[in-house]
C-alpha cells in the first residue's frame, strides 16, 4: 500500500516514492518506520536538493543483488564475446594512446 505520510491515509497500489521533510521524519518516526518495513521507499526533501532515500534492508538488499546481476550479465557477455573472437586486444601502451585519444576528442 502507498501512503500520504501527512495524513496516513491508504490510498491504491502506487509505484511512487513519499516525500517528507525531516521534521515529518522526527515527528511521526513510528509511522515512517511501519510504512518503510511494508515497502514504501521515503525520500528525506534537504536544503539545496542534497536529499536522502530512506528504504528497509530488504529493498536495499535487493537492489544490490539487480545491481551485481546486472555487472555479472555484462562481463559474462564480455567472456563470450572475447572466446568468440570479437574482443579487441591492446598492448599496454597502445592502449593509453587509445585512451588519450578518445580523451582528447571529448574535449574539443
Amino acid at each position: 500500500m502507498a501512503y500520504n505520510i501527512a495524513l496516513f491515509e491508504r490510498k491504491e497500489q502506487t509505484a511512487t516514492m513519499i516525500t517528507l521533510r525531516t521534521v515529518d521524519i522526527v515527528k511521526r518516526t513510528g509511522d515512517v518506520a511501519k510504512a518503510i518495513l511494508e515497502g514504501e521507499k521515503v525520500v528525506v526533501a534537504r536544503p539545496r536538493n542534497e536529499n536522502w532515500v530512506i528504504m528497509s534492508e530488504a529493498a536495499y538488499n535487493d537492489l544490490i543483488k539487480r545491481q551485481n546481476n546486472e555487472f555479472h550479465t555484462k562481463l559474462d557477455r564480455g567472456r563470450e564475446d572475447i572466446q568468440k573472437g570479437r574482443g579487441v586486444t591492446f598492448t599496454f601502451e597502445s592502449l593509453e594512446k587509445y585512451v588519450d585519444e578518445r580523451l582528447n576528442s571529448r574535449k574539443m
